[in-house]
């Protein structure tokens, strides 16, 4: 059997990000899990927004997080010799009094001085704007390219051994005396396991207790005879990628099966066509399953009656921006003893939902 110091579950971006930290970090460790249809990861714009909701509110701890993701992807190019990100304007489109009142308000705050600026008329070649209308910009807009880096990781870990690509059998999972785990009795993990399966913790045994949502979201991928370099923000979102066009971000709470739909296919052509000047060509559409908490934060640490048995997971649509500190922050706990954020330990769900077996 292979002894390992951390058995990993997962191979989105927070079981690469974690994989490629812990092994940065000297740890030795096992990777299982395939990439199944509706991964998240593999359909991600990784357009990191700091202001969001109706009331254009700054993501949770953001400034504490874009130190931590602006660090750790400058790490993952260096290392991999490849560029993953880039930054553009995003131009957010205020319908109406109510919205343009509160973009107003946020302009007033000093926090959010570096975010909330107008624009007027128009400002694009190519979307569609009312030239009469003040809509809202967020200037420099950080966008990662999620599937390249998650590639760029699975990559190494396979060219390393590290990655099984197999489906993970949580009854072929035994625990040892003295924290270690065994897995199909092949893999010793001494210091742990960590589930970092998005969706799929739904199917999981042991954190299928934790309240949590999951957000369905499509997205088309076409070509237009227009560039443009600006992210358009309205009822959906619209993308310049390196060669075409990403368009989604609306999500469904009430299907989460992780196949396309007809009618969602439907409303995002009409979306394009309506909001641009020019003819488009469809590459691809495709869906992704995030998983997010009841009370929108992320979920980490350890398993109520299991200490060895951690979870990273409950990013929802901020994983761009979240796995980065998340990672950084179990890792410390994992290898230097730190204690887990209380604001997003899974513990935090304990006293009403967990059901000792």
């Amino acid at each position: 059997m292979t002894k390992v110091d951390f058995l990993i579950v997962g191979q989105g971006l927070a079981g690469c990000l974690l994989s490629w930290e812990l092994k940065r970090r000297g740890s030795s460790i096992r990777m299982i899990g395939i990439n199944r249809p509706g991964t998240a990861s593999r359909v991600s714009s990784g357009v990191i927004n700091p202001i969001t909701g109706r009331r254009y509110v700054k993501g949770w701890r953001f400034e504490e997080l874009k130190k931590v993701y602006t660090e750790f992807y400058s790490l993952l190019e260096s290392h991999y010799n490849r560029t993953f990100s880039n930054t553009r304007d995003m131009l957010v489109i205020l319908n109406g009094p109510g919205d343009e009142n509160s973009w107003l308000l946020r302009q007033h705050d000093e926090a959010y001085f570096n975010y909330c600026h107008n624009v007027k008329g128009t400002v694009s070649d190519l979307y569609r704007m009312d030239e009469n209308a003040i809509n809202g910009l967020i200037p420099g807009i950080t966008q990662i390219d999620i599937p390249a880096v998650v590639d760029c990781v699975i990559h190494e870990m396979k060219e390393g051994g590290v990655l099984h690509e197999e489906e993970f059998y949580y009854e072929k999972l035994y625990f040892k005396s003295h924290g270690e785990f065994i897995y199909d009795e092949k893999i010793v993990a001494t210091k742990g396991i960590v589930f970092c399966e998005g969706f799929g913790v739904i199917n999981n045994p042991y954190f299928n207790w934790i309240p949590h949502a999951l957000l369905k979201g499509e997205r088309l991928l076409f070509e237009a005879t227009s560039r443009e370099n600006k992210i358009l923000n309205a009822s959906y979102a619209v993308v310049p990628m390196k060669n075409y066009f990403w368009l989604g971000s609306n999500y469904d709470k009430q299907d989460s099966e992780p196949v396309i739909t007809d009618m969602e296919r439907k409303n995002q052509l009409d979306f394009a066509k309506e909001a641009f000047r020019t003819e488009i060509n469809v590459l691809d559409h495709d869906v992704g399953i995030r998983l997010a908490s009841r009370d929108r934060r992320p979920i980490l640490g350890s398993h109520p009656a299991n200490p060895e048995m951690y979870i990273l997971n409950g990013f929802g649509t901020k994983g761009a921006s979240m796995v980065p500190y998340c990672v950084r922050h179990l890792s410390d706990h994992l290898t230097k003893g730190h204690n887990i954020l209380p604001e997003a330990d899974v513990k935090r769900f304990v006293k009403n939902f967990y059901r000792p077996l």
